[in-house]
């Protein structure tokens, strides 16, 4: 855009440059460009934009590409004027079934944002050993055996803790 400029009489005039920035949307902080979670799992992200939200505030519409694979709650989230994303509110994502679609956000007068959501097969344990030998006298070391988490045969670490039964 041209620049802004000021003339007054007497005066020597003022110029000022002008750039203009997107508004955009992001998802996760900090922002993921990709998303996969195990069928049967849920995982929150934060909505956000990259500048403040402008008079009025934004809504931002979300949505999987395809619902059958992915299911997201809210519909939409609300970041009110001045804020940079929904506070509290954060979109649920839940895998349903495993296959790839995508998560989409869209706002009035904001750019589209589209990421790739891949829901992988159902998370499971596995032990890191196929068998251990204990008995009367003998020492286990803490780290010589230990509980992963796995889904299609790889490791799966969500940032969500997990709390294990062994028995």
């Amino acid at each position: 855009p041209p620049p802004v400029t000021a003339s007054a009489a007497n005066y020597q005039p003022a110029t000022l440059p002008v750039t203009v920035d997107a508004v955009r949307i992001r998802f996760g902080s900090p922002v993921i460009t990709t998303l996969s979670l195990p069928e049967e799992a849920v995982r929150e992200v934060e909505v956000t934009l990259t500048r403040p939200a402008p008079a009025g505030g934004v809504v931002v519409n979300l949505a999987a590409g395809d619902p059958a694979k992915a299911a997201i709650s809210p519909a939409s989230i609300t970041i009110t004027e001045g804020q940079t994303s929904g506070g509290l509110v954060k979109l649920s994502i839940s895998g349903l079934v495993k296959g790839s679609t995508t998560l989409t956000g869209t706002a009035a007068g904001l750019d589209l944002t589209t990421i790739p959501l891949t829901v992988t097969g159902k998370a499971q344990l596995s032990f890191n050993r196929s068998s251990v030998y204990v008995g009367k006298g003998l020492t286990t070391y803490v780290y010589e055996l230990y509980v992963q988490r796995k889904t299609d045969g790889a490791s799966y670490s969500p940032d969500e803790p997990v709390t294990v039964t062994l028995g």
